[in-house]
């Protein structure tokens, strides 16, 4: 039993699941109807991610980068999806997804996705209604 026990205590991943925080660093794209969306992800372990989006929709450019803890609190944050309020958001890990809350400046949830990682190192998001989106891995 003291050797398991120390073999857990040396080990963090296996105590806790070594996917409770995946590593969602690297660069991916979401193409639709409107044109694409290229995300740039850096995560710091399981403290903090910086998610970098650039959108090309229609002929409209955004682009915007956000600074989360993953701590699922609100913090003031920029605006998504090119909206000119800045408001709040939110990101944690719940059983290995990512789980954002965007909100308005006031707190009120707007928006709530789920980030999953897949096998072939794209991100599904689920969005909160109900709608899937594949965000895909890219080399670029």
């Amino acid at each position: 039993m003291k050797v398991c026990f120390v073999i857990l205590i040396s080990v963090p991943s296996l105590a806790f699941g070594a996917d409770r925080c995946p590593d969602f660093s690297g660069k991916y794209m979401i193409q639709s109807d409107g044109g694409q969306v290229h995300i740039t992800i850096d995560q710091d372990e399981c403290l903090y991610i910086t998610i970098g989006r650039s959108a090309n929709n229609s002929g409209k450019k955004t682009s915007e980068t956000h600074m989360l803890a993953l701590d699922g609190v609100l913090h003031p944050d920029a605006s998504w999806s090119g909206a000119e309020e800045r408001g709040k958001s939110a990101a944690k890990f719940v059983s290995g997804k990512l789980e954002l809350s965007i909100a308005s400046a006031s707190g009120d949830i707007i928006s709530k996705e789920t980030w999953q990682l897949l096998p072939n190192k794209s991100i599904e998001i689920k969005k909160m209604d109900g709608s899937t989106v594949l965000a895909k891995k890219t080399r670029r």
